[in-house]
């Protein structure tokens, strides 16, 4: 995950905005899927790798923006 925080002073008070990214992949873990406490999720994730190999899913990133108004303290 990565994110961005700007902030801008005005009028006596922070407009702050965050921006969180995030890519959605699914990695291939054949071990894990066997030894793993989550045995059914990385089989589904196993299988959502394949099908990213095939073509029939893409990888996609989302975005989360969060803006907040705050007044500064004196």
């Amino acid at each position: 995950m990565k994110y961005k925080i700007d902030g801008t002073y005005v009028n006596g008070q922070w407009k702050i905005t965050t921006t969180y990214s995030d890519v959605y992949n699914f990695e291939y873990n054949f071990k894990q899927m066997f030894t793993g406490n989550n045995k059914l999720g990385w089989a589904a994730a196993n299988l959502t790798n394949l099908m990213e190999s095939w073509g029939t899913l893409n990888e996609y990133t989302s975005y989360v923006t969060v803006t907040d108004t705050r007044k500064a303290w004196k």
